[in-house]
């Protein structure tokens, strides 16, 4: 009798039985029977519950290939969970053995080696195959169960439960008891600092990747690998992995974060087709923190505010790519602006901005960024450059920071409907944080904020004397949004002007009304106040 091997370890939880001692089992039996053993199909990191023996990318071609299927009588398992988990595939896999007349071999189990022969018809044998698929779809359903309670505890605790390491943390031997725990990494955590820090002080997600890139730093998988002792390939940073992956998640925060998913295990997804995350929560509602935050939550804020204000393309740019990025935008739909050279006959460059749209024609970008310079260094040329200082709070601010963005969390949980189930339990959660608030409220603190600090240089020295990307940087700094369109009359372009102001009604901003262009920029709320007081 000629007999395949099948091997197959699970990626839902932890074996004891190796492959090798798989292959020891079977080969062992198949001896005894009086077979041998003339291929093997191995499947690793593959769960038998979630995963059918024919979809298998080692055993799946030797039941669907008729030149392989050819090539043996039986196929030997060392165990029964090995072949199955659930009762339908046990079906499948049955009919299957009945149709190509095979012999279904489990090596071991309650009753010793188990010998299904399908090479003739017998109702007995499928009415036992159903019997033990039931029992091994049991005994599948309550390790998954068991599986999710432990893992849900963890979570619940701020414990590390396995599998991949935030950026920026490293896994550690739980002091205060059984278990681990995450913590800085000093490597990677500094790291992660700067490129937060720089993010928040108008650089690029793409500037610091080509730094980090050239610097020769690894990046947060192949640090992973490094620790790990594996081998790892250097490959740049990536844009889009940077901020998806590391500067939109709340593990900066220390938080347990994890992807959202339905009742049927398939992951939730917003408006925007993005997979929704969410966080744990205590029962009052506060985040379980699983480490020491490598930013605190004022610098969280202004750092989905900096990468809210700016679109992040995951292909890399040209160092003198456009100046207006995140800038200048379309008075129309108010979606960002770019900027795309032309050669003429003779090589000379031509620049156009444009709205990928198409709301407006294309404008010269020589003179769309002279006039926002222009109009710039008239208004609040003049004006001292300040630069923000975070003051940190004293007594119980940082508390109230973090009872507030729970608060927040929470509120955007409810909105999305994770609470419909058990609203009570939300209410709960909701009024304890209440409680926490006010009760911070009523203490004596100092809220933390922040203060300007004088450079001694105006708007219009440093304009003067800054690349262009340079004065990007700044007027990011300074919260420029110039919104820009080009009308075909008077009475288009004041209905245009009409319309963006609306952005921003409390803001007075300043409209350019000459030429062609409809332009209108808003910028930050300290320089207006500055200018009002002059």
């Amino acid at each position: 009798m000629r007999v395949l091997a099948a091997r197959r370890l699970s990626r839902e939880r932890e074996e004891s039985t190796s492959f090798a001692r798989q292959d020891e089992e079977i080969q062992k039996t198949v001896h005894e029977l009086g077979g041998t053993v003339v291929a093997t199909a191995d499947d690793l990191d593959v769960s038998a519950g979630t995963t059918d023996p024919f979809s298998r990318p080692g055993l799946g071609p030797w039941l669907k290939d008729p030149e392989k299927i050819s090539e043996y009588d039986a196929i030997a398992w060392s165990k029964l969970d090995r072949a199955i988990r659930n009762m339908n595939d046990m079906s499948a896999l049955a009919v299957w053995a009945s149709e190509k007349r095979k012999v279904l071999i489990f090596c071991s189990g309650p009753s010793g080696t188990l010998m299904l022969d399908f090479r003739r018809r017998d109702p007995i044998t499928s009415l036992l195959l159903q019997f033990l698929a039931f029992a091994a779809e049991l005994e599948w359903m309550a390790i998954s169960q068991r599986t999710k309670e432990s893992s849900d505890y963890l979570r619940s605790v701020g414990r590390y439960k396995g599998g991949p390491i935030p950026a920026g943390y490293m896994k550690m031997r739980n002091p205060a008891g059984q278990g681990w725990v995450l913590t800085h990494d000093p490597d990677m955590a500094p790291v992660i600092q700067e490129a937060v820090r720089r993010v928040i002080d108008g650089e690029t997600s793409e500037q610091i990747c080509r730094d980090f890139t050239a610097r020769q730093i690894l990046t947060p998988k192949q640090h992973s690998a490094m620790r790990a002792g594996k081998p790892y390939e250097l490959k740049p940073w990536g844009p889009s992995a940077l901020t998806n992956d590391i500067l939109r998640s709340r593990n900066l925060l220390g938080e347990t974060e994890y992807f959202a998913k339905d009742e049927d295990g398939k992951a939730l997804k917003d408006e925007n087709g993005k997979r929704i995350r969410r966080v744990v929560r205590d029962g009052s509602g506060l985040p379980v923190l699983r480490g020491e935050a490598l930013i605190t939550y004022e610098d969280w804020e202004r750092l989905q505010a900096a990468l809210d204000r700016r679109s992040v393309a995951t292909a890399p740019r040209r160092h003198d790519a456009n100046p207006l990025l995140g800038v200048g935008k379309c008075i129309v739909c108010l979606a960002n602006l770019y900027r795309r050279d032309w050669k003429d006959g003779s090589g000379k460059v031509f620049s156009w901005y444009y709205c990928k749209n198409k709301c407006t024609p294309g404008i010269n970008s020589e003179l769309l960024e002279s006039r926002i310079l222009n109009g710039i260094v008239s208004t609040f040329g003049h004006l001292e450059v300040l630069e923000k200082k975070y003051v940190p709070g004293e007594d119980y601010s940082q508390e109230l920071a973090q009872v507030r963005f729970a608060l927040d969390g929470l509120a955007e949980e409810y909105r999305r409907g994770f609470h419909n189930a058990n609203p009570e339990r939300y209410y709960e959660r909701y009024g304890k944080l209440i409680e926490q608030e006010n009760g911070l409220l009523a203490k004596p603190s100092r809220p933390a904020g922040w203060e300007y600090v004088k450079t001694g240089k105006t708007y219009g020295e440093v304009f003067s004397k800054a690349s262009p990307q340079e004065r990007r940087a700044l007027l990011i700094k300074a919260e420029v949004i110039a919104y820009v369109g080009k009308p075909k009359d008077d009475a288009e372009k004041f209905q245009l002007l009409s319309h963006v102001k609306l952005a921003k009604p409390a803001s007075q901003g300043i409209t350019d009304l000459d030429g062609s262009l409809a332009l209108h920029m808003f910028f930050d709320e300290e320089i207006e106040k500055r200018l009002q007081r002059a």
